[in-house]
């Protein structure tokens, strides 16, 4: 005769707080951007990296109301071009249109090649995009 598992009475075992919700959500949204970027290439992992990334992703949450495609794309270009990204008037524009139509920014910054790519960062302050510069 096999014994039955024991029965757990706390209903909260199975409910997340809602602080628990968020972060398991941060920490999905943080390995979401980290694997988009592995993929591409030529990003190496590190708990510094991780933090970047976190930061990043708050950014875009709090300050320009990203979400979804939006928000891991201007994650992954602010990784890979310049942590201050937003600072750049037409990036600036098209994250304030990506408001009002979802999936732009994502849409637009594919789009963006090597010579839009180092325009923005030497706008920024910058010689060569972050990702040319071994920035990871």
């Amino acid at each position: 005769m096999t014994e039955a598992a024991p029965q757990i009475d706390d209903e909260r075992s199975e409910i997340l707080s809602s602080e628990e919700a968020l972060a398991l959500g941060r920490i999905v949204l943080v390995n979401a951007v980290h694997d988009e970027l592995e993929r591409a290439g030529g990003f190496t992992a590190s708990m510094d990296a991780m933090r970047r990334i976190d930061v990043l992703l708050q950014r875009g949450q709090d300050r320009h109301k990203l979400d979804g495609v939006d928000l891991i794309a201007y994650v992954q270009h602010s990784m890979t071009i310049h942590p201050d990204l937003d600072a750049h008037p037409e990036v600036d524009d098209l994250i304030k249109r990506s408001a009002d139509e979802r999936g732009l920014f994502a849409a637009m910054a594919s789009k963006w090649g090597f010579e839009q790519r180092a325009r923005i960062s030497s706008h920024l302050g910058l010689r060569k995009p972050a990702s040319e510069r071994g920035y990871q």
